[in-house]
Order: structure tokens, then C-alpha cells, then sequence
């Protein structure tokens, strides 16, 4: 089985792809950046270029912007069967919200 892992290059956040097989399943780690979305939006068109007939599964390590605000973009252009996120209490997640909105606001 040859399994290609792309490290992509989109500032500070994270973004992982690894093919397994050339034409095989795709697994994406993170998909995210706050140094620059346009960059990020640009590598996931680059790479996924609108292919719907390969599944891709995403894993989020996570749940801070520069790790996650790609993933919208993400699912316009791949077929995101599957997404995995770390189990978070619901008072965390309500904390992380806030204060990523509150962040948001201070921009």
C-alpha cells in the first residue's frame, strides 16, 4: 500500500492530506489557518479541485480556528464522508464558542 502525506504550507494552523494508494482514499488532518485564508481556500481547491468521486475523512486535533475555518471550504470541494473531532464536554465547547466570538470581535 503507498500512502503520499502532504505537508501544506499555509502559515500557522494546520493542514494535512494523506492519499492512500494514488486514486485511493484521502484523510485530511486539520484544515485550518489564521495567517491566511486565502492561501488555505487556495491549497484545498488546489488539491481537491472539485474531485466528489474520492472520500476523504477529516480529523480535527482540535477545535481552535487556525485548525478548523477551512473545513467549510473543504466540504464545497471533497467528499468529507466522515469528520472526527476530539469528545469535548458540552461546557467546553460553550466556552470555546464564547470565546472564539469574543476573539472574533476583537479583530
Amino acid at each position: 500500500m503507498k500512502i503520499i502525506r502532504d505537508f501544506v504550507p499555509i502559515g500557522q494552523g494546520g493542514f494535512t492530506i494523506e492519499t492512500f494508494n494514488p486514486a485511493g482514499r484521502q484523510f485530511v488532518f486539520d484544515c485550518g489557518s489564521i495567517t491566511s485564508e486565502d492561501i488555505l481556500n487556495h491549497e484545498i481547491h488546489d488539491h481537491f479541485f472539485d474531485d466528489k468521486a474520492r472520500e476523504s475523512a477529516v480529523f480535527l486535533s482540535h477545535m481552535h480556528e487556525d485548525h478548523i475555518n477551512g473545513v467549510t471550504e473543504l466540504l464545497k470541494h471533497a467528499n468529507v464522508t466522515d469528520i472526527y473531532v476530539p469528545f469535548r464536554t458540552y461546557e467546553a465547547i460553550a466556552f470555546d464558542f464564547f470565546r472564539y466570538m469574543s476573539d472574533r470581535e476583537k479583530r
